[in-house]
């Protein structure tokens, strides 16, 4: 007996699946407590810069990787090489403030 192929669509999948898992729930003030994301946050959102130069050069630099969609903070990683750039996938990762991690030990 042979199987037959099944044919998968994974976009409607990954959405039907987005729906049942229990999403955390992040809001701009988790991003403002945490150390390394609120002043990221506070230029994208409001444009407001470190009072110290050096902090604020730093987030004008690395602010054009992250970008905010309903509240939430994502970074995109670029592909990055000196080579001829071929066609590559960008890598959208949703950033997670330290008070919604759990360290395993």
């Amino acid at each position: 007996m042979q199987s037959n192929p099944v044919e998968v669509n994974y976009d409607k999948l990954a959405n039907e699946i987005a729906e049942i898992v229990d999403k955390p729930k992040i809001t701009t003030a988790d991003y403002l407590a945490d150390t390394y994301f609120a002043a990221i946050y506070l230029y994208l959102t409001n444009n407001e810069l470190p009072a110290n130069d050096e902090k604020a050069r730093k987030i004008l630099l690395i602010s054009e990787n992250y970008y905010i969609k309903n509240d939430l903070l994502y970074k995109v990683s670029l592909p990055r090489g000196k080579k001829k750039q071929k066609v590559r996938s960008q890598h959208y990762q949703l950033c997670i403030p330290k008070g919604h991690t759990t360290s395993f030990s």
